[in-house]
């Protein structure tokens, strides 16, 4: 399985989140590409098994602006893909679970 483990962080805590994500993912098996917006070949990323982008939330629940251009450029290619969107905000949500964290 090859896992994309993408994000955007401006305090550090989503990198920090999204460096633990993809040490977990690589520890149990998987293949990944792990990056930025900024320097994530958006090919590679949709060659992915699974999709997972983090960003912290720019007010009113807005993605960080690299991210946000990232996704729309890869957007229209995720029929049939895995997708995990992690957005920081007050409190992280990952699958419906808040962590506490913020970004």
């Amino acid at each position: 399985m090859k896992v994309a483990v993408i994000y955007a962080s401006t305090t550090g805590n989503t990198e920090a989140m999204a460096n633990a994500i993809n040490e977990s993912v690589k520890a149990n098996g998987a293949e990944t590409v792990f990056g930025t917006p900024d320097s994530a070949n958006k090919d590679e990323v949709l060659d992915c098994d699974v999709i997972l982008l983090g960003s912290p939330a720019m007010g009113d629940e807005v993605l960080e602006d690299s991210m946000e251009e990232f996704f729309s450029g890869i957007e229209g290619s995720l029929n049939g893909k895995k997708q995990e969107f992690l957005v920081l905000m007050t409190g992280v949500m990952v699958c419906g679970s808040e962590t506490g964290q913020t970004d």
